[in-house]
């Protein structure tokens, strides 16, 4: 019998880890506003002179000289690894005082919002490749059009 399995056997890479605080803006669902809450962070933190590396998903925020979102990197077999890299590498290039990431995806499982059924994974790579001082949690409600709260 021929199995279709992929074994993983190498070894494991070390990890780069980093003393700059790092925040991760997630959302409940995706497409929470998460860049919004991200940019204000970030304007904040410059009003108190600190260096800010912004890293978005959204890729109109190149415009804004933000860094994309690795995306291609999700899909390795050693995603963990690539994105620690990837950050590091940015960490050196940038030398941010912070670094906020708005982390695309949701992190809980919506048939109407979240189809592909990939809920949680992304937040999950990234925890393990570069573990976040501080995490922002985005629930949006829609209090601006209904005056109800959000609903999945």
């Amino acid at each position: 019998i021929i199995s279709n399995y992929h074994i993983y056997t190498h070894k494991p890479k070390s990890l780069i880890p980093t003393s700059i605080p790092i925040i991760y803006v997630a959302g409940i669902l995706p497409n929470m506003s998460e860049m919004i809450i991200a940019k204000k962070l970030s304007a904040e933190l410059t009003l108190h002179n600190k260096n800010v590396l912004i890293i978005s998903s959204d890729p109109m925020d190149s415009l804004n000289n933000y860094e994309l979102f690795p995306w291609d990197l999700i899909s390795k077999l050693d995603s963990v690894y690539q994105v620690n890299q990837w950050i590091n590498s940015k960490i050196f290039e940038y030398h941010p005082d912070y670094i906020i990431i708005g982390v695309p995806g949701g992190i809980i499982q919506s048939e109407k919002y979240n189809p592909l059924c990939d809920y949680g994974l992304i937040h999950y790579v990234m925890k393990n490749a570069m573990p976040p001082s501080y995490i922002v949690c985005s629930v949006l409600a829609d209090t601006v059009t209904t005056g109800r709260p959000f609903t999945c």
